[in-house]
């Protein structure tokens, strides 16, 4: 098997965070170690992750890869977190990226 890194080489786009939320399930099942995953999520949501969902006005996760440009992954971004975090997910950020997967975090 191999390591998540060369799955998903330098994505950082919304593929990070279905990467993200498979590190989860796959330490869940045994494959990887509960360091190993957590430091992949930590990872991926600092480097790349939180900015999309925080840097712009909309709180919309922002992909940046459509042309035309869209927020058309914040539902699917959202939900990747979600997932995380409903099945365990207890790394340090874990309480900003409930924020970020919430609905009170979209502008009204």
């Amino acid at each position: 098997m191999l390591p998540i890194a060369n799955l998903i080489q330098t994505f950082t786009n919304n593929w990070r965070g279905y990467a993200m939320k498979g590190q989860w399930y796959r330490f869940q099942q045994g494959l990887v170690s509960n360091s190993d995953a957590v430091t992949f999520i930590e990872n991926g949501w600092t480097g790349s992750q939180r900015a999309r969902f925080t840097s712009n006005a909309l709180n919309l996760y922002h992909d940046q890869t459509s042309d035309p440009d869209t927020f058309a992954y914040d539902a699917a971004s959202r939900a990747n977190l979600w997932n995380m975090l409903v099945h365990g997910y207890n790394g340090p950020r874990r309480r900003r990226c409930r924020r970020s997967s919430s609905a009170e975090r979209r502008a009204t």
